[in-house]
């Protein structure tokens, strides 16, 4: 019984301690409230309650931005741009040019003067009783010294004479008439000393006609050349329709 008792001592000691501490803790609180409260009003009617207030609110948790990541650059190996290079060309070798020294050229040494026959042929004839024409040449190169019968007018009648410097007129007449191709007269010319160049043999003025009807013939001539270096010669023709 006794041991009860004390047991109840202990708990009313305990809480009349705990009930003084509440007492007391309670009337600072209401001092400083007051306190407060006489400072709210000073400082200006409404702020006062707020401040009071907002002294008795929790703070409110400002949220903290995230850390930024860092971001490693990474400088990436630069893509070589491809380049079309073309193709390397194969240059044509040129041969070298060598220089050869050009042939002389050999003057042909001028033959001595010589006596040189030409003809003049006919080609289609029929029947020409009688033909005449001028035989037309250099007469710096060549010297007239005689005609004579071809094969074609053995017994023809041949006349000539030089007309004019260069232009020797030839005359034939046959009863009866040449026909064919050959040699109606031969003219022989006696080359100049020391003369190179050549000598055109031209016909002009060619009239004939028949011996039959004694009707004029129709022809045509081409002319002649004498090579003076060596004596050749191409023939002047005179060809009938």
């Amino acid at each position: 019984m006794n041991g009860f008792r004390v047991w109840i001592d202990i708990a009313l000691v305990t809480v009349t301690a705990r009930y003084k501490w509440i007492v007391g803790a309670m009337a600072v609180i209401a001092v400083v409230a007051g306190g407060m409260y006489a400072v709210g009003a000073l400082a200006g009617g409404d702020d006062a309650g707020g401040a009071l207030t907002g002294a008795t609110e929790s703070p409110t948790a400002v949220p903290t931005a995230p850390l930024p990541t860092a971001v490693v650059l990474v400088d990436p190996t630069p893509i070589p741009t491809p380049v079309n290079t073309p193709a390397p060309r194969l240059l044509p070798t040129v041969a070298p040019v060598v220089k050869i020294d050009p042939t002389p050229v050999i003057e042909p040494t001028p033959a001595p003067p010589q006596v040189v026959q030409v003809p003049i042929n006919l080609r289609g004839a029929s029947q020409v009783g009688s033909l005449e024409l001028v035989l037309s040449y250099e007469p710096s190169l060549l010297e007239f010294t005689g005609v004579a019968n071809g094969d074609l007018a053995m017994n023809a009648i041949i006349e000539s004479r030089v007309s004019a410097p260069g232009k020797l007129w030839v005359g034939m007449i046959d009863a009866q008439g040449l026909t064919g191709d050959g040699a109606m007269v031969l003219v022989s010319f006696r080359t100049i000393k020391g003369t190179i160049a050549n000598s055109p043999l031209l016909l002009e003025e060619v009239s004939g006609y028949n011996a039959n009807t004694l009707i004029d013939l129709i022809s045509s001539s081409s002319p002649g050349l004498l090579v003076m270096y060596d004596g050749s010669y191409t023939a002047p023709v005179v060809t009938f329709d």
